[in-house]
């Protein structure tokens, strides 16, 4: 037992990622534990290791991409914004992408754009700069195909790093990533966050996971669940790569 718990501390303990002075740093986290604190103080939950401790999860796969160049093109989908943030601080050479899902809308038609521009005063007294991220909003239950044509598609941009962290349901989940799925790069990692234990349990995701599977037929699915020894949460992730 204390040869496995030391096992899941030294994960990832190799992984390099540059700074924003440019500078190769290692970290066992890649500093997501540091930025969330950063702009999301004791609120944030995301990479909390007291909370959904997602950031071994994030370790673990994105150690799989070469990271030495650390170039992505990175697209989140989310509330808050507070994950544009933690990633560009991150992977500041890369390129970000973010889709505002104010999930009090869903399939109402009257998605409102301000949950991601209400947070971003305080995102940039963390030192966020949004000057170079595109933000728009975006319903996910609906063929987002042109809008995702004239971001991505119309300009040769591929993203290689995605995360829904919009509505944490099955099918949003698999049509989502349909949605986004010819438009990008021929290697990726595709995170859906925020899934119910008791859902996975009771099966609720093989439908998705079906789904996604028929549509890239060449993608490794996993789901994977925070060691809970130490967590408050019981919310576990999907992971598709081609890696």
């Amino acid at each position: 037992m204390v040869i496995f718990l030391m096992s899941i501390f030294c994960m990832g303990s190799t992984l390099q990622f540059y700074n924003k002075a440019g500078e190769l740093k290692g970290d066992p986290d890649l500093g997501l534990v540091q930025a969330e604190h950063k702009f999301a103080g004791s609120s944030g939950d995301r990479f909390n290791p007291e909370s959904h401790d997602y950031a071994a999860i994030y370790s673990k796969y994105l150690s799989q991409m070469p990271l030495n160049d650390a170039a992505h093109t990175i697209v989140e989908l989310s509330k808050s914004g507070d994950g544009l943030a933690i990633w560009s601080e991150v992977f500041p050479r890369s390129s970000l992408y973010g889709f505002n899902v104010n999930t009090d809308h869903w399939g109402t038609h009257q998605l409102k754009d301000d949950s991601y521009w209400k947070n971003l005063d305080n995102l940039k007294k963390g030192g966020f700069d949004n000057s170079q991220i595109l933000v728009q909003t975006l319903e996910q239950v609906i063929n987002n195909t042109e809008l995702l044509q004239s971001t991505f598609g119309s300009k040769g941009v591929h993203p290689n790093i995605i995360i829904d962290d919009g509505y944490h349901s099955p099918d949003p989940g698999w049509f989502t990533f349909r949605v986004f799925y010819p438009f990008l790069a021929d290697h990726f990692m595709y995170f859906i966050e925020d899934i119910e234990k008791e859902e996975l349990d009771k099966g609720k995701w093989d439908y998705a996971k079906s789904r996604i599977l028929e549509d890239c037929a060449g993608c490794k699915f996993s789901f994977e669940c925070p060691g809970w020894l130490f967590t408050k949460t019981k919310a576990c992730m999907a992971v598709i790569t081609t890696y």
